[in-house]
C-alpha cells in the first residue's frame, strides 16, 4: 500500500502539537517564520522549553531560528498583556495567523496566556535549537555511561 503524503497549506493552524514532524520547503518560502510560529504555539499551548528540541542543518540556521523564536515569543507576550488589559472590552480577532490562533485559544483567559508566556520566556535558555550533530553530541555527553562511551 502506498503511503499518502499530506501537504499542508497552513501548518501553523493544522499541525498537531505532538509527535515528530518534518517540514521541508525551498529557500525563501517562509520556513523560519513557520517554524518559529509553530514553536510559539508549542510553547504557549503544550510544552515547556526543556521538553522541546528543534534541529536544523547549519549553526547559522539554528541561531537564526532560536533568535526568531525569542522575538516572536516577546511580541506575543507584549500583545497578550495588551489583550489582558482590555479584556473587558470587545477585542477584534487579529488577522495575523499566529496572533489569531493564540487569541482564539486563550480568549477566555488572557491572564493565563500572560503568565504562561512569562514562564516560558524565563526558561527559554532550556530550549534546544541546534544542528543534528550537536544534538547527538549533547545526548552522548548526557548519557555517556548508558552509551558505553565512559568506562
Amino acid at each position: 500500500m502506498k503511503k499518502e503524503v499530506q501537504y499542508l497549506q497552513q501548518p501553523l493552524a493544522t499541525l498537531s502539537l505532538q509527535g515528530l514532524h518534518l517540514i521541508e520547503a525551498s529557500a525563501g518560502t517562509g520556513k523560519t517564520w513557520t517554524l518559529s510560529s509553530l514553536m510559539v504555539r508549542i510553547l504557549t499551548e503544550k510544552y515547556m522549553p526543556r521538553q522541546v528540541i528543534a534541529t536544523t542543518f547549519t549553526r547559522a540556521a539554528a541561531a537564526e531560528l532560536k533568535s526568531r523564536i525569542r522575538k516572536r515569543l516577546s511580541e506575543i507576550y507584549d500583545l497578550a498583556k495588551d489583550w489582558q488589559a482590555h479584556q473587558a472590552q470587545d477585542l477584534a480577532i487579529p488577522e495575523e495567523p499566529l496572533e489569531k490562533i493564540i487569541f482564539e485559544h486563550f480568549h477566555r483567559d488572557f491572564s493565563l496566556l500572560v503568565n504562561r508566556l512569562a514562564l516560558v520566556l524565563n526558561s527559554l535558555d532550556e530550549l534546544f535549537v541546534g544542528t543534528i550533530d550537536s544534538f547527538t553530541q549533547k545526548l552522548l555527553r548526557e548519557f555517556a555511561f548508558e552509551s558505553g562511551e565512559v568506562r
